[in-house]
């Protein structure tokens, strides 16, 4: 995971990747877990309105974040003091409902964010480098309880670069082992994103999946 590359997205304001609002597809799709309580982790969760949304269905919400400015960014944007800890070296930044993590995401483990019963990911998986997939779906298993659900999106587009980058469905299924998978829905959003047009993308297909633990 290129670090400097995502700090300096941060210092430099550079976050396109960053919504204004709350994911549709999580508001559309969440309720498939059937989860109406419980820890919830985000994988590099920045400063994303998805965590309030998360919080406001009544999980405990536990963000993972390396970037300081994104962490201190979430809690003054709300104007919120956070209560600030450290735990096994890790800070964490905590209102009543969610925490958040400054961590490597390699590095954290389950001691830290406890064991969680489910994880959404809008751009995590799509944002790290290929050679760290694998490592990637590993630590997200070893901090799930057996039998927890991942909310996953991803990407397949013709935009060459990343990120976010394209992942065909059959390295998906073979880098998330040790998960069952169904793919819930698909839907080419380039109309909606000029900005990947402009990168020379001819189609950019979103897809949500739903991922279960299995043990």
């Amino acid at each position: 995971m290129d670090h400097g590359f995502w700090r300096e997205r941060w210092e430099q304001g550079q976050l396109g990747f960053h919504r204004p609002d709350t994911n549709p597809m999580l508001e559309r799709f969440w309720p498939r877990l059937g989860l109406t309580a419980g820890r919830v982790l985000v994988p590099l969760c920045g400063k994303s309105h998805d965590l309030d949304w998360l919080a406001r269905q009544g999980h405990e919400v536990v963000g993972v974040e390396f970037v300081q400015t994104a962490v201190d960014a979430y809690f003054a944007e709300r104007g919120i003091d956070p209560v600030r800890e450290t735990s096994d070296g890790f800070s964490i930044a905590r209102s009543p409902t969610v925490s958040l993590v400054v961590a490597d995401y390699f590095a954290v483990h389950s001691g830290v964010t406890g064991l969680c019963a489910a994880a959404y990911d809008r751009g995590a998986w799509v944002a790290i480098a290929p050679g760290d997939r694998r490592r990637y779906v590993q630590t997200t298993r070893s901090l799930l309880a057996p039998g927890a659900q991942v909310l996953l999106v991803n990407f397949e587009h013709d935009m060459g670069s990343g990120p976010p980058h394209s992942i065909a469905e059959s390295e998906l299924r073979e880098a998330w082992s040790g998960f069952s998978l169904e793919l819930v829905f698909a839907h080419d959003i380039l109309g909606e994103e000029p900005r990947f047009r402009e990168r020379g993308a001819t189609r950019f297909v979103e897809e949500v999946w739903l991922a279960t633990r299995v043990d």
